[in-house]
């Protein structure tokens, strides 16, 4: 019923009633049946399937939590959770659009790896968040959204090295860019970067062009 009721009081009482139907259910996962666990996702993927902005958010908000608690549960229903980001992950609000960003990197710094690739096919709408935001010369979602790639590269890198040279080409105007307040966020494309380098040197070791460009770009920061 609170989560019914979450949609009109705001975002901030929203965010605070979603981490408390997380903390409740959390702390009781143990005893419940997967019957009361699907009531709950019910009402979430119902949320998704709505027009109202706080509602799509609150679903975010609380399928971010939830993965934490029954993540072996979520992952029955991939195809499910694969629908719901890639349609928040292209909403036209960009708060919805970096929170759908920050639900998909939990998920995949969570489960097991076999079962993350089933959202390999994300990664290009992943991307478009930090270039929505850039376009929309959005300095905070930018930031956010950045983070949530260094704190995926560090854990989890395979997830982006088939696509690495196609994320490095829409990361680069970033860094290039020179008119942002916070001038600290030129950096953190290219820590995103070498993170994936040092875990990964495959991706550069053959393409001495691409090598080349990247040590050009980090100079410039230099």
């Amino acid at each position: 019923e609170s989560l019914q009721a979450a949609s009109p009081v705001g975002k901030n009482l929203t965010h605070k009633i979603c981490s408390l139907a997380v903390e409740m259910q959390g702390a009781m996962f143990e005893h419940e049946n997967d019957t009361i666990w699907q009531d709950l996702l019910n009402l979430l993927f119902q949320f998704i399937s709505q027009e109202h902005e706080d509602k799509v958010d609150a679903a975010l908000q609380i399928f971010n939590g939830l993965f934490s608690y029954i993540m072996d549960h979520l992952v029955q229903y991939k195809d499910d959770l694969k629908g719901i980001l890639e349609k928040t992950l292209q909403h036209p609000k960009l708060d919805i659009k970096l929170a759908a960003l920050q639900a998909t990197v939990n998920l995949l710094s969570i489960a097991e790896r076999k079962d993350t690739k089933a959202f390999l096919p994300l990664l290009p709408l992943m991307v478009q968040v930090i270039s929505a935001a850039l376009t929309a010369d959005d300095e905070t979602v930018l930031e956010d959204a950045l983070v949530e790639f260094n704190e995926l590269a560090e854990c989890e890198p395979m997830f982006f090295k088939p696509h690495f040279k196609d994320i490095y080409t829409q990361m680069k105007p970033i860094v290039l860019h020179q008119d942002f307040a916070n001038a600290n966020i030129r950096h953190q494309p290219l820590e995103f970067i070498v993170s994936l380098i040092e875990r990964l040197p495959s991706v550069v070791k053959k393409d001495n062009e691409l090598l080349k460009d990247i040590l050009e770009l980090v100079f410039r920061l230099m």
